[in-house]
């Protein structure tokens, strides 16, 4: 793997990524893409009479990054106060929404509370457009809480 140069920049609820080589930029999406369960990426677009490209990819609302911060120190409680606010969160992103709601069901797990960990997933698993991977580690969560019963 050839060393390359990115750039990052924030706007409000999302970061615009500039990449040294669209082969470069592509590489850097995939990586990304099996590293994080959810994402959005907007079009990547060359930059005219440069070799570098660019494209803006959605980050979590702050509620639920405070989600991950206290789900992370195990206050579940309000990590699922926090993911449940970020649902509720006027134009949210669909794919931020679904990562929302798999955090909430991975806290009520992590609580014991498989009734409600079971509804989220389920919910997870009826959104649209669900990336594969996203919808494999739900039904494999799921499958996890089923065999705990």
């Amino acid at each position: 793997m050839t060393m390359f140069s990115v750039w990052l920049g924030t706007l409000g609820d999302a970061f615009r990524v500039r990449v040294d080589g669209v082969g470069n930029a592509q590489w850097l999406l995939d990586r990304l893409g099996r590293s994080f369960l959810f994402k959005t990426s907007d079009p990547m677009n060359e930059e005219e009479g440069s070799s570098c490209c660019s494209f803006c990819l959605a980050h979590s609302p702050q509620t639920s990054r405070r989600g991950m911060a206290r789900a992370n120190k195990r206050d579940y409680d309000g990590a699922i106060a926090d993911y449940s606010a970020a649902v509720r969160a006027p134009n949210i992103p669909e794919d931020m929404k679904a990562m929302a709601v798999y955090n909430r069901a991975l806290a009520y797990s992590a609580i014991h509370d498989d009734v409600s960990a079971a509804k989220d997933l389920a919910a997870v698993l009826a959104m649209p457009r669900l990336p594969a991977s996203v919808r494999t580690h739900a039904q494999q969560r799921r499958d996890r809480i089923r065999r705990r019963d």
